[in-house]
């Protein structure tokens, strides 16, 4: 994975002339976009949205995608600040507010970051792909076994979702995890 975040890096600060630069990290639960995502802003400096911050729940992934654009991307492209709420997995409920700055390079990262309507927004984007059992494993590890409930009911939203946007035809670069 560190050596995918430096070719990503490397290539990312060649493509930032402007300080709104946003690249986008998707592709399917446990595939390890999260940890590219870390390593990449870290040797970067950019700062790093996490989609799972604003899905509304395991049947709220389009409409996460959505959010992503309105609270976040549009605002920031029209250099005003960008508002979110955080959404409280456990209350099933959105809980604080949160705000990110226009004028800095960022990584959104998660299922859904790149989608027909954030294409736009976008400067570049990583699809990051990995075997189904191994990424379920990591899921199970990450999150405990309670998303055994939840994983066939997720999976189905990624794979239409990703269908339907051509996510890793879209992306400018691909990860084998």
């Amino acid at each position: 994975m560190h050596e995918a975040a430096v070719r990503i890096t490397d290539a990312v600060q060649c493509l930032t002339g402007r300080p709104e630069f946003v690249l986008a990290i998707d592709g399917s639960s446990g595939a390890g976009k999260t940890t590219l995502a870390a390593c990449v802003a870290a040797r970067s400096g950019a700062g790093l949205f996490h989609m799972d911050d604003i899905y509304p729940g395991w049947t709220g992934l389009e409409r996460g995608a959505q959010y992503l654009v309105d609270w976040i991307l549009r605002p920031l492209a029209e250099h005003r600040p960008a508002v979110w709420r955080r959404y409280d997995w456990h209350a099933g409920a959105y809980a604080e507010t949160h705000t990110i700055r226009p004028g800095g390079p960022l990584i959104v990262e998660g299922v859904g970051s790149y989608s027909l309507q954030s294409a736009p927004y976008l400067h570049s984007a990583v699809w990051v792909e990995a075997d189904a059992q191994q990424r379920r494993t990591r899921v199970e590890s990450r999150d405990g076994h309670s998303t055994t409930r939840t994983w066939s009911l997720w999976a189905a939203q990624e794979q239409m979702f990703h269908r339907e946007h051509g996510t890793r035809e879209a992306a400018d670069f691909l990860i084998r995890n």
